[in-house]
């Protein structure tokens, strides 16, 4: 993933390879309390769907798809074909990171 997103082309026979691209962790520090506690959820068991996230955090789940459509846009997490939310490899430095400072990850 992270060659990938490094890779451009540059014209029908030519290809460029830069800096991969990495999430700044400037996109989880501005998220509500909620959010955080639910990507630490997600993070903490891998996956979850979002049943089972309501379960986990006992949030709403129209707040849960709320922070789970702005995670998604923001590239920090993604759905698997069974439904399963995730959090994306590029960013998963920043998140860890982000919530252990914040008390809501232990390592």
């Amino acid at each position: 993933m992270y060659w990938l997103s490094a890779v451009s082309q540059t014209d029908d026979s030519g290809i460029h390879v830069g800096v991969p691209k990495f999430i700044n962790s400037a996109a989880v520090s501005n998220m509500s309390k909620d959010a955080l506690l639910v990507l630490a959820a997600i993070a903490k068991h891998d996956s979850l769907t979002i049943d089972e996230l309501m379960d986990v955090t006992r949030i709403n789940k129209l707040v849960i798809r709320k922070i789970i459509k702005e995670s998604s846009e923001k590239e920090l997490v993604w759905t698997d074909k069974e439904d399963r939310i995730r959090i994306s490899s590029r960013a998963q430095n920043a998140i860890d990171y982000y919530l252990v400072g914040k008390n809501f990850l232990y390592e």
